[in-house]
């Protein structure tokens, strides 16, 4: 699934599209999905201009620091792409 997303992420730029983005699912069978922050973290390395997002988080799920910790480093790590 990881190696499958990443390899999509290197053609978006060239087939053209504007932005990725990564679901965030726990438990969603029969598709497990990975966490989003780290796959997009993989995304960022493998896209040039592509904007970078999740099409949702389960905020209530998780850590607030976490969440903008992980936002702020994604941005940084794809020169301002996270939206």
């Amino acid at each position: 699934m990881i190696d499958e997303a990443l390899a999509v992420g290197r053609r978006v730029d060239d087939i053209g599209f504007d932005w990725v983005s990564v679901p965030h699912h726990w438990a969603a069978h029969p598709v497990v999905w990975p966490q989003p922050f780290p796959l997009l973290a993989g995304l960022a390395r493998e896209t040039r201009s592509a904007r970078l997002m999740t099409l949702m988080l389960l905020l209530p799920l998780l850590s607030a620091v976490d969440v903008a910790e992980n936002a702020a480093t994604i941005d940084q790590m794809s020169g301002g792409r996270l939206t």
